[in-house]
């Protein structure tokens, strides 16, 4: 087997958990792996992986969806360039809401930025 096709059929496992992890452009995996995007579409359209991510996201709970969308947010927020690492008020208004869907059934209390 010639040395490349060794080392793809080691670096798709990991592209797979990557994708399916769910927290990565097909651009991120492809960089991350040494490998083209066009390698990370075939594989993913191939192997449909976007339908098993798809199909995992369906199986979180409700707590869990939200969990996964403050965290998206909050990277989203830390990427900006320094300076600019704050939410908009409509961000800002979407994290209180996550976090209370995430946190305020726990509590029994709603959370409020004056208490943060």
């Amino acid at each position: 087997m010639p040395q490349n096709r060794k080392i793809m059929r080691e670096k798709k496992p990991l592209a797979r958990e990557m994708c399916l992890a769910g927290y990565k452009t097909q651009k991120e995996i492809a960089l991350a792996l040494g490998v083209s995007e066009r390698t990370i579409y075939t594989w993913i359209h191939q192997n449909n992986w976007d339908k098993q991510r798809a199909m995992q996201h369906q199986l979180l709970t409700p707590r869990e969806n939200c969990t996964i969308q403050l965290l998206e947010l909050q990277e989203a927020i830390a990427a900006r360039m320094p300076g600019s690492r704050y939410p908009t008020p409509a961000e800002a208004d979407t994290q209180l809401l996550l976090i209370n869907a995430i946190y305020g059934p726990q509590t029994g209390q709603e959370t409020n930025y004056r208490h943060i």
